[in-house]
């Protein structure tokens, strides 16, 4: 008998997209995040670079679960997110049924963000 209680996860092909931004830092933050500061191009070029390291790895999906977490990827716009998980998608595939979630703030959100995250494709969030 194994004592391993989660045997099969080392098989889950997953991806995690770290987001560093955030409206602002929390007095107990440890993690490596970025102040925003309204400045959006900074957001924009840090999606591209991703977008970039994407295309350099091999593809070996399809992914079975897909996670944003960070900082707070719910400050990102729809359209930002979007961009990130269609390239994901092109290049390793996203196994249908996958989970595809996302950290939010409570601060971020709202029935009108939600529906837009859904629209693209996420299907859990975490407050």
């Amino acid at each position: 008998m194994s004592s391993d209680p989660y045997p099969d996860a080392a098989a889950v092909k997953a991806a995690y997209v770290h987001i560093p931004f955030c409206r602002r830092r929390c007095p107990y933050c440890d993690f490596a995040v970025v102040d925003m500061n309204g400045e959006e191009p900074v957001i924009d070029r840090y999606v591209d670079a991703i977008l970039t390291e994407i295309g350099m790895e091999e593809p070996w999906g399809p992914l079975e679960a897909v996670n944003f977490g960070g900082g707070t990827p719910s400050a990102l716009s729809s359209v930002q997110l979007a961009r990130i998980l269609g390239r994901l998608s092109a290049r390793f595939g996203i196994a249908a049924g996958a989970e595809i979630s996302i950290e939010a703030n409570p601060e971020d959100w709202d029935e009108s963000h939600a529906a837009a995250i859904r629209d693209v494709g996420f299907n859990r969030v975490s407050l």
